[in-house]
């Protein structure tokens, strides 16, 4: 077996990249299940119904509306913690 000889002609770098995060969380009493999607073009903000998922017009219900922009303000739901932790925030940054 011979060798095989590699040159970088130009380096790899990403071009395009996506992750979506899918999570369960209850807020002011109601439990969301919810999928958060971020790539070069912005976010897809979805909750699970009884139909499945739904892209949701977060603005029109406060749960969902609080849930999307405690994303935005901790970075991913991921900084949220593990299963079982809980956490408060101000309602004053939600307006």
């Amino acid at each position: 077996m011979g060798v095989v000889n590699f040159e970088v002609l130009e380096e790899a770098r990403v071009v395009y990249e996506q992750i979506t995060y899918e999570g369960k969380i209850k807020i002011n009493g109601e439990s969301i299940q919810y999928r958060y999607s971020e790539d070069d073009n912005g976010v897809d903000f979805y909750v699970y119904l009884e139909d499945g998922w739904n892209a949701v017009d977060y603005d029109n219900n406060e749960n969902y509306s609080i849930l999307f922009h405690s994303i935005q303000m901790y970075g991913n739901p991921k900084e949220f913690g593990k299963t079982g932790e809980k956490f408060v925030e101000d309602s004053a940054n939600f307006i």
